[in-house]
């Protein structure tokens, strides 16, 4: 079977975030319960890390940015 199926779900999911703007150290997000979580409100950019976990066949790891920008009324 294959690993990567779409329709094989993860025996766990972690969502962490930078704590700082250099992505050396991450946190992981209390509120990451299935893979979702509230973005952060304050202007900047902000680093974060998704790995899932398939027991007894390996993990995925990835990485992306997200800015947020101020709200322009």
């Amino acid at each position: 079977s294959d690993v990567c199926s779409s329709d094989l779900e993860p025996s766990e999911l972690r969502v962490m975030r930078a704590v700082s703007d250099k992505p050396t150290e991450y946190l992981e997000l209390s509120d990451a319960g299935g893979g979702r979580f509230s973005t952060p409100t304050t202007p900047g950019l902000y680093f974060y890390k998704v790995r899932a976990e398939w027991s007894g066949r390996g993990f995925i790891q990835y990485y992306f940015a997200l800015q947020v920008r101020e709200l322009q009324i």
